[in-house]
């Protein structure tokens, strides 16, 4: 088994090499309920940075359901993050994709993430609490589509198509709509950004199942003799 585990590693940094950001997957349930600053569960990402400013981070109940990452902020203009860097950056066909909701707003503040090129904020969706999911990609403001609504599970993801092009889905949202972002930085995307700006406690903002997948035809095309080379071996066990 471990040299299975072994093949498809290789194939997860072939895929690194050529297409840009890996094969990626997390979750809170990797961390047995200890989540700190440089924690790296799953596979594919690179070690968590946490930023607490007055508030803090955990892993259990938020708004989106029971055991999950969450962040909390307290009245303050400070902002509660976490950052995830990616093994790479962005490649047409690349999709990233999380789960995520919130709690009551206590402040007028935001909680949201932030898609990024190192610390240059190219797609940010967020919410204030109230009407819409918003996006912004280097222009105005505008709605993602989806009523904001706390203590909601939410599924985001985004493709990104090529040049300036993008695509994504939120639940709620209708999805499947191409847009060209305002700011170009989208193929040099390397980094995820959560945050939690000027809420109170018990305001919270949970996440959770975090993942990067190449663009389809890219991944079996890595991935097709990695999966032949662990199908030959367990053969090659069972008949010896």
């Amino acid at each position: 088994m471990k040299k299975i585990a072994l093949i498809l590693a290789g194939a997860s940094l072939a895929v690194t090499s050529a297409f840009g950001a890996s094969v990626a997957s997390d979750s809170s349930a990797n961390y047995g309920g200890v989540w700190n600053n440089g924690s790296n569960g799953g596979f594919g990402f690179g070690a968590w940075t946490l930023n607490d400013g007055d508030g803090g981070h955990y892993i259990g109940g938020t708004g989106l359901g029971a055991n999950t990452f969450g962040l909390f902020n307290t009245f303050t203009t400070t902002t509660t993050d976490a950052i995830r860097p990616f093994t790479g950056v962005f490649n047409a066909g690349d999709t990233f994709s999380i789960n995520l909701g919130f709690s009551t707003f206590a402040a007028t503040g935001s909680v949201g993430i932030n898609l990024r090129s190192g610390t240059n904020e190219v797609i940010t969706l967020f919410t204030t609490g109230s009407g819409d999911w918003q996006l912004n990609d280097g222009g105005g403001n505008f709605s993602a589509g989806a009523l904001a609504l706390a203590n909601t599970a939410y599924t985001f993801s985004l493709t990104y198509n090529g040049g300036t092009s993008y695509s994504f889905s939120l639940t709620g949202s209708p999805g499947g709509i191409n847009f060209n972002s305002s700011n170009g930085g989208i193929s040099s995307i390397d980094n995820v950004r959560f945050f939690n700006f000027n809420q109170g406690p018990g305001a919270n903002f949970g996440f959770d199942n975090l993942s990067v997948v190449p663009e389809p035809s890219s991944l079996a095309l890595f991935m097709g003799p990695a999966l032949l080379g662990a199908w030959f071996f367990v053969r090659r066990r069972r008949t010896a």
